[in-house]
């Protein structure tokens, strides 16, 4: 059981958590493909996958650049060696909230004050912010600390912006490893929203829920006790 009492910040990782980017990766992806005459697997996103996060590692390099040469790499890889516009950087801007994150970002915004922890750079957020429309007061990228989840940066550049101790803190993520496992590190409170189901992985979170509707739901369900159970198990 968690205390909601005790949290004045609920900062979430955007990509996975409230943006499906894997629905906007399959689709750049596959488009992009069938341009070349590559037939279309899911061997082919876990390869992309894989190749991305190794574009991740330092150095820094902008997020726009690392989506460009992740898919240079993988065409590299299938001997595709015609010149390719960026698909994936560009087709950002289309990528979706979930059905379920703008609802329950309006119910949170009424009770927390709400911030963003992204793998990505200040312009391709934007376009992600227009879309969601939503008052997040912290938003703190890879571009402006130069680093990339899990890395410490994101949540050590947002402890000295807004002076709160870590207890004041909730991080809201979809994946284990970029945002769960740093969290354990740092000693600060999570909920991993496991949109996909998964049944293990790094990091301990304090509380899981399948989607942010029923994480929201939680919250303002037990406001009467200030407590918040696990939906995915024991909190």
């Amino acid at each position: 059981m968690l205390s909601v009492d005790e949290f004045r910040l609920l900062t979430f990782d955007c990509y996975g958590t409230l943006i499906d980017w894997e629905s906007g990766i399959r689709t750049a992806l596959r488009d992009l493909l069938a341009d070349v005459q590559v037939t279309w697997s899911e061997a082919l996103f876990d390869r992309y996958l894989a190749i991305e996060a190794t574009h991740e590692q330092p150095p820094w390099r902008p997020y726009r650049q690392v989506l460009s040469d992740s898919q240079q790499q993988l065409l590299t890889e299938l001997a595709i060696s015609q010149s390719v516009a960026p698909r994936l950087a560009d087709s950002l801007a289309d990528w979706r909230p979930f059905a379920d994150t703008i609802p329950a970002l309006t119910k949170l915004s009424s009770k927390f004050e709400l911030g963003i922890l992204s793998n990505i750079d200040d312009k391709l957020l934007n376009h992600s912010l227009r879309r969601m429309n939503i008052p997040f007061k912290q938003l703190i990228t890879a571009e402006q600390v130069h680093s990339y989840k899990p890395a410490h940066a994101h949540w050590q550049t947002l402890l000295q912006r807004t002076g709160y101790p870590r207890s004041a803190i909730l991080h809201v993520a979809q994946s284990r490893y970029h945002d769960i496992l740093p969290c354990n590190e740092l000693g600060i409170t999570s909920v991993w929203i496991n949109r996909r189901g998964e049944t293990t992985g790094p990091g301990i979170p304090d509380a899981e829920f399948p989607d942010l509707k029923s994480f929201a739901q939680q919250i303002f369900g037990d406001q009467r006790s200030g407590e918040l159970q696990s939906a995915g198990g024991e909190a």
